[in-house]
């Protein structure tokens, strides 16, 4: 029993973790960024470095966004004829970017008087909602930087 046991052991070891067998992988490229002329046009700076000219503090902003998610049913019949229908539950959350997230923090900046973010930076942040059945796990962004009034 204990040789058989072993065999089978081993045959899920050998064969249960198969390979792709190519020859080739393409290259890729890929390009990101946050575009920041949009704000640029309207006067207002993004950068992140420091501000050299005379400026007035504004303040330490912080701006964090998360996108929407809803849960959805699925219904799913049973395979025999006694089995009840079940209901799935799944989330659809929303898709966001990072300039949803710059656009978000622009206002903010706009509301409270200034018309430059420094020390810009930006940050993937996740959140997981445990206390929904099932569990959500959600991307958002934080934008962070020094709002200041130029002179």
């Amino acid at each position: 029993m204990k040789k058989s046991f072993a065999f089978v052991l081993l045959v899920i070891a050998l064969f249960g973790c198969k390979t792709l067998d190519i020859n080739m992988i393409p290259r890729t490229e890929q390009f990101s960024g946050i575009d920041f002329r949009p704000y640029t046009q309207k006067g207002f700076l993004i950068t992140p470095e420091k501000y050299q000219g005379e400026y007035e503090s504004i303040g330490i902003v912080s701006y964090l966004i998360f996108p929407e998610s809803t849960r959805e049913g699925i219904k799913e019949e049973g395979t025999m004829p006694y089995q009840h229908a079940t209901i799935r539950f799944k989330w659809n959350t929303e898709e966001i970017n990072v300039q949803n997230a710059l656009e978000g923090m622009y206002k903010e900046c706009l509301n409270m008087g200034a018309d430059a973010l420094v020390n810009f930076d930006v940050a993937l942040e996740e959140e997981l909602i445990s206390s929904v059945s099932p569990p959500v796990m959600r991307k958002g962004y934080r934008v962070t930087g020094f709002a200041i009034r130029r002179k």
